[in-house]
């Protein structure tokens, strides 16, 4: 049965995932107590996926200057993209690289204020990014290459996330899985939706 695929209604990321994502995996690791941690904010307009052409190869026959064979040389890349809108320092080192810094940590007290910087080195950040469409579906990439940066929108400095699909090092694991919202649904069955109040606010209301 033919579905659509619209919009975006969470994210997560966390390590990349080296074994094959079940059910039962996927329901771990985007627990209260998992491994992976939920994008709160995705600044509207920002969500997006996309995928390359692939880069091919054509030969021609010079006796007609028509296409006799089409060679597939490499698949497009799969992205992944948003952009937070809210985030903290914790975020901002996870995805794009350098440390949060806190004065309450650093032994030789050499920071006294509370932030990030940058790194000091060009180090490659990968990440397993799973996201769920508004219509219940699971897009899964086991090992994504993380490029972030500042991206203005509307004047706020936002934290601009591309994920790029890519090949995972553990045999048998592939590098994206689309899972059926109808299969979903068992692994989404405890994620409480973002806008929903907090124990204290319906406690007030009541």
């Amino acid at each position: 049965m033919a579905k659509p695929y619209i919009g975006i209604k969470n994210i997560w990321y966390g390590p990349v995932i080296a074994e094959v994502p079940t059910k039962a995996k996927l329901t771990a690791m985007i627990g209260q107590s998992g491994s992976f941690t939920r994008v709160k904010n995705s600044h509207d307009g920002t969500w997006g996926y996309e995928q390359d052409d692939p880069e091919t190869t054509d030969y021609k026959n010079e006796l007609t200057g028509l296409t006799y064979f089409t060679d597939k040389t490499s698949d497009g890349n799969h992205t992944i993209n948003f952009t937070m809108g809210v985030y903290d320092y914790a975020q901002k080192a996870d995805l794009q690289g350098g440390l949060e810094v806190k004065s309450s940590e650093s032994t030789a007290k050499t920071m006294d204020f509370d932030g990030w910087r940058s790194a000091s080195a060009n180090d490659l950040v990968n990440k397993g990014v799973i996201a769920q469409t508004k219509t219940g579906h699971l897009i899964v990439f086991t090992n994504a290459l993380i490029i972030a940066k500042v991206d203005t929108q509307e004047k706020n400095l936002g934290l601009g996330v591309k994920a790029t699909a890519q090949e995972n090092g553990t045999s048998g694991v592939a590098a994206e899985y689309w899972v059926d919202a109808e299969s979903a649904k068992d692994i989404l069955s405890g994620i409480t939706p973002l806008n929903a109040p907090d124990e204290s606010e319906q406690k007030s209301v009541k």
